[in-house]
């Protein structure tokens, strides 16, 4: 007789259905930290611009059309958070711009939906226990910790979680 039995058929489809359960976790967080490193150097560029600009003028601006970058983004936006107003740019998956909330400013990027909820954020200025620096902040209510499974920060690193997310302190300016 040739071909297969029905028990070696079902063996081979239990094989593919396992190695899928293992594999498509490990897909979905590559794409996750892909699209977190496509953001990365945009916000990184908004903040050398503001620090430039801070450097001829003495002070922070959310006006980003005073900066001397041109983001090409998304469209444009503007929207009041609990933390301040923001402004800049957004595209489906990314909200890009500056917060302020008249004591501190701050570049932000802000995951919209995915799996992995996440802001990165570059603070201007210190606020409450945050000094100036690079942060990666993630929903309190988030079972999963996408600025470690992502990014690589380590635990030592993260702030007291408050009301709105966990603060993990990339690097101080």
């Amino acid at each position: 007789m040739k071909g297969f039995t029905l028990i070696e058929l079902l063996v081979v489809v239990l094989i593919i259905g396992i190695l899928a359960a293992v594999a498509l976790p490990q897909y979905t967080k590559a794409v996750e930290k892909s699209r977190l490193s496509t953001v990365y150097p945009l916000v990184k560029a908004l903040a050398e611009a503001e620090e430039a600009y801070f450097m001829a003028n003495g002070s922070y601006t959310c006006d980003l059309s005073l900066l001397d970058i041109s983001l090409n983004f998304g469209e444009s936006f503007s929207k009041a958070y609990y933390t301040g107003t923001m402004s800049g740019q957004r595209t489906d998956l990314w909200e890009v711009g500056c917060v302020d909330n008249g004591n501190w400013k701050s570049i932000r990027a802000i995951r919209l939906g995915g799996k992995y909820p996440v802001w990165l954020q570059y603070s201007l200025t210190p606020w409450g226990s945050a000094k100036p620096g690079w942060y990666c902040v993630e929903s309190a209510s988030s079972s999963s910790s996408p600025c470690r499974e992502l990014l690589g920060v380590d635990e030592a690193s993260k702030m007291v979680p408050n009301w709105f997310g966990r603060w993990y302190l990339m690097s101080a300016r």
